[in-house]
């Protein structure tokens, strides 16, 4: 709530004039605490990523929570008044640029329905507000990321000890768990996560810059050429293209480093995954960001202070084409799926993970829960994936609303959801991590996706024929190499 200054008779100019700069707005909030301890905050719809929804006093704020960010920041946007420049700030980034910033408090900060002391940020341009709250806030706390629910909870730092303890636990109770070490930049204090990139015969090993704030890893294009990588036209060197198939002058996956396989740990990773190509990194001694793509498909603790990344999902089974998840004493198909929704002022809230993993894709259809039911069909639709492929989306979305406006009318007075069916292979029309709805009448189809945009349909076709002649390239090898028949 916003108050007013004013000048009682015996208060002097020069103090009053420190109680209009310091103290303009009256704050009857919730009381000032940094004290984070078991405080759970919801994670707001769209990629995994750490970002709530908050405020400034009155000003609306998405508020991101980084580990890899060195220092806090706000944009000029979330003060009212306009800021109150304190100094200046210099530091060094993960990329390798450095920048000096104005510093000075930010007041009023409240998220989960907390309000947090006030602290120092570096001053960005920007005229929505935007927070990071960067390691020098978080270092104290580990950070508990709860996948299918999109929650975050504060705890207090523990030791690899503990976590070795919980893990033995966990592993006890039918749990597949991994815990990573996370290093710390000698010169930025960031932490950083060792990562093994596979591209056919040559690999990339480098430290990334462990991120809670990017959604998408992106990986430094010098190192990708030092390693021997290839982008673009250059993956179907050597590889034998058929007949009648002209690849293009002009690729737009030459932004994208095709892998055959991530490697967290030596063994422990994810089996295929693209990831961005960036240009412009100039960091020394990392090699790119890594982000909620990859660690978002565990549940997670991250304790940079113990210099530990636990990760934990559920263990599959897999017979043929069938996957089982064990959750606790039940082993079955179902608990290979979690859905998390309930009604909200912008209408259905929905969170879907599903810990199989999808060699062709998938669509997860739902319900609304209760009775009468909208007039279309909607739900996830997923592309080739690991395990671990999440969406999180509130239906309806603004295109929908405008195409399918009976529909959309249906969502916003919707409660919840529930589980209605799966079938493989994702819908055309949505690439990428999407929700959908889909007229019962007309079949016409409304998209919102996370990722997967990025590349046209004749894209991911070539990064598709590629993947088949490279399988067909090493099998040819392999039974080249197999020795004579006697």
């Amino acid at each position: 709530m916003r108050g007013f200054a004013f000048r009682p008779p015996a208060v002097p100019a020069a103090v009053l004039a420190a109680l209009i700069l310091g103290a303009c707005v009256r704050d009857t909030g919730p009381v000032a605490s940094d004290d984070l301890s078991k405080l759970t905050v919801p994670l707001a719809p769209g990629p995994m990523r750490l970002m709530t929804q908050g405020s400034v006093f009155r000003v609306p704020a998405e508020i991101f929570f980084d580990v890899g960010s060195p220092l806090s920041t706000a944009t000029v946007g979330c003060f009212e008044d306009g800021p109150q420049v304190e100094g200046q700030v210099e530091t060094g980034f993960p990329d390798g640029t450095r920048r000096t910033l104005p510093e000075l408090k930010l007041r009023g900060l409240t998220f989960g329905g907390h309000r947090y002391v006030p602290v120092k940020v570096g001053l960005e341009e920007g005229k929505e507000c935007d927070v990071v709250l960067g390691l020098d806030v978080l270092l104290p706390w580990a950070l508990k990321v709860d996948l299918p629910r999109r929650a975050l909870t504060f705890l207090p730092s523990a030791t690899r000890l503990d976590y070795q303890a919980r893990a033995l636990e966990q592993a006890a109770e039918g749990w597949e768990t991994h815990q990573l070490e996370l290093t710390r930049d000698p010169v930025g204090d960031w932490p950083m996560l060792a990562l093994r990139v596979k591209q056919a015969d040559e690999a990339l090993v480098a430290p990334l810059v462990f991120s809670t704030r990017e959604a998408l890893t992106r990986i430094s294009a010098e190192a990708v050429r030092t390693a021997g990588l290839k982008v673009g036209r250059e993956l179907f060197d050597g590889l034998p293209v058929p007949e009648g198939v002209t690849l293009p002058g002009s690729m737009a996956v030459t932004d994208v480093v095709a892998t055959d396989g991530l490697e967290l740990s030596p063994g422990f990773g994810l089996s295929a995954h693209s990831l961005k190509l960036d240009g412009k990194w100039q960091g020394r001694g990392v090699a790119g960001v890594l982000g909620g793509d990859v660690w978002g498909r565990f549940d997670s603790v991250i304790d940079v202070q113990a210099g530990v990344l636990w990760l934990k999902r559920p263990r599959v089974l897999q017979s043929g084409a069938v996957q089982r998840c064990v959750r606790g004493a039940v082993t079955g198909e179902e608990g290979c799926y979690e859905l998390f929704a309930r009604g909200s002022p912008a209408g259905l809230e929905a969170a879907v993970t599903l810990w199989r993993s999808l060699p062709s894709g998938g669509r997860l259809y739902l319900e609304v829960a209760g009775e009468e039911q909208p007039p279309c069909r909607f739900g996830f639709s997923f592309g080739p994936s690991d395990r671990g492929a999440s969406g999180h989306f509130v239906f309806p979305w603004g295109r929908m609303a405008e195409s399918m406006p009976e529909c959309a009318a249906a969502f916003a007075q919707a409660k919840g959801a529930r589980f209605s069916l799966y079938e493989e292979g994702p819908l055309a029309q949505c690439p990428g991590s999407c929700a959908f709805a889909e007229d019962a009448l007309t079949r016409r189809i409304s998209c919102a996706c996370d990722s997967g945009g990025e590349l046209s349909d004749a894209d991911r076709a070539l990064l598709r024929l590629y993947k088949t002649l490279l399988e067909q390239e090493l099998k040819k090898r392999d039974r080249a190499s197999e020795p004579a028949d006697p």
